[in-house]
């Protein structure tokens, strides 16, 4: 099964961090979801197709984010946003949506 990332840019690390205890709390399993902020590193077990001497990119890459999407978003991140990507489970897109646009 494929599991398509939502994606949501959010204006602080803070109010990105915040929504992903939101969706800790709702039960989505922590490597379902990605956080991206100015000084993230991607994960050890990053896909061979995320690498990049960006480690920004690179992190967004992990998430399973198109590379074209990818490099506006990192963009925007070094600006100081920040980028929160979840991959749901089959039915719970939804409730991710949901949980991701509250924290707007």
């Amino acid at each position: 099964m494929i599991s398509y990332p939502i994606v949501r840019m959010y204006a602080s690390a803070e109010q990105a961090k915040a929504v992903v205890a939101q969706l800790r709390e709702r039960g989505f399993a922590e490597e379902l979801i990605t956080l991206v902020t100015a000084s993230s590193q991607p994960p050890a077990n990053a896909p061979a197709s995320a690498a990049s001497n960006d480690p920004v990119l690179s992190t967004i890459l992990s998430g399973f984010v198109l590379k074209a999407h990818a490099l506006v978003y990192a963009e925007r991140i070094r600006k100081g946003q920040a980028l929160v990507i979840i991959r749901p489970e089959f039915s719970t897109g939804r409730l991710a949506e949901h949980i991701l646009d509250a924290g707007n």
